[in-house]
């Protein structure tokens, strides 16, 4: 049997059931409504469900089983494998050079002068939606950024390294990399 690090499979929930949280407030709906939706779906994929579990998918306190995220998919009507796809580009965000998923509370407390734009973008995110603890940035997102600070895209994407939301996961399953303290 295979043995998964715990906090990796910690940080692993918490990330899915962020991801969640995201797809279920964008169709905005409360978590009673996407319970309903989850009663409502066809045989066999009906799922009773009490609110209160669907807080701790979401918290990342208990972990989803593949058939409850596929059921949660159904409900949503997001595509099959869509929020695994987002939480594997979080979990190893190095898979795409051309994006980054930062921690929009750390990037929001930072003190650099050279990104103050970034820095109040992160913080006017946060101000609107607080249970937002990443974003995911495009290459073009981070030029637009880069110009607003005056500096080139390289240079802000180096920057915005040191924020990334998750770290210590960087090639995963290839080399362990050691916990970022």
């Amino acid at each position: 049997m295979i043995e998964v690090d715990a906090q990796f499979a910690a940080d692993y929930a918490r990330v899915l059931g962020t991801i969640v949280r995201r797809h279920r407030a964008a169709r905005r709906w409360t978590r009673t409504e996407l319970v309903e939706a989850l009663r409502a779906l066809p045989a066999p994929w009906t799922l009773e469900l009490p609110p209160s579990t669907l807080v701790t998918y979401e918290l990342g306190t208990r972990s989803l089983s593949v058939l409850r995220l596929a059921q949660i998919e159904l409900a949503l009507g997001v595509p099959p494998g869509t929020i695994d796809a987002e939480v594997k580009a979080v979990m190893w965000p190095s898979a795409d050079p051309n994006r980054i998923v930062v921690d929009l509370r750390a990037l929001s407390q930072s003190a650099r002068g050279d990104i103050g734009p970034v820095i109040r973008w992160a913080t006017s995110v946060l101000a609107e939606s607080p249970e937002l603890t990443m974003a995911e940035l495009t290459l073009d997102a981070v030029a637009g950024l880069a110009t607003l600070c005056l500096l080139d895209t390289d240079s802000v994407m180096a920057v915005l390294a040191e924020f990334r939301a998750v770290r210590r996961y960087e090639g995963y399953g290839k080399q362990r990399v050691p916990k970022q303290s």
